[in-house]
């Protein structure tokens, strides 16, 4: 069912056909939808995805796809498949800087830039990510990856927003129902 036919169904559901007599515009209606689809997607987990960012040796924090809800399972290779534990930021981040096999992960949350003042008084942005690059989430690894290798994620997805009417939703066909209930259910409270 693609935004076009989810949206009849909602106006169907709702007993408002005739858009332009509707309480609800079309705009209203397809925003409520894909409020329903992210929402749906992230409390049945029902949107997984997979994807691969390449380690170089002493890089330690790796950007994170910006659709990252929820990591399922991050696993790093390096000749043989070494599967990782989740540890907190702070355990991973001591005076000292390992380096060798991954066998933790943390997630940072927030990286942006730092906005030191400078001697010339005004602020200086200065990234704060190792690679020069701000960035909403990061994944980091513990020790320091000694080597390259290919760190693999395994995770449940933010559901994009839909704005073409002939786009389906990106999660199983079967929930595409629950999408359209739920944003009836909102309408109706």
């Amino acid at each position: 069912m693609n935004l076009g036919e989810m949206r009849f169904q909602l106006r169907f559901g709702l007993q408002q056909l005739n858009p332009v007599t509707s309480q609800y515009t079309d705009k209203t209606l397809n925003k409520l939808l894909n409020e329903a689809a992210q929402t749906l997607s992230a409390e049945a987990e029902c949107f997984q995805r997979v994807c691969q960012r390449p380690t170089t040796a002493g890089i330690q924090e790796y950007q994170l796809p910006g659709d990252v809800n929820k990591i399922l399972d991050v696993k790093w290779l390096q000749g043989s498949l070494f599967e990782m534990t989740y540890t907190e930021p702070w355990k991973a981040q001591g005076n000292v800087k390992l380096i060798g096999t991954p066998t933790y992960f943390y997630i940072k949350e927030g990286i942006a830039e730092l906005s030191p003042q400078g001697g010339d008084n005004d602020i200086d942005i200065q990234p704060v990510s190792p690679t020069g690059v701000g960035r909403d989430q990061a994944i980091g690894l513990y020790p320091c990856p000694g080597g390259a290798g290919p760190l693999t994620i395994w995770y449940f997805a933010r559901h994009p927003f839909i704005n073409n009417d002939n786009t389906e939703p990106k999660i199983q066909q079967e929930f595409h129902r629950g999408i359209v209930e739920l944003a009836k259910y909102w309408c109706w409270d």
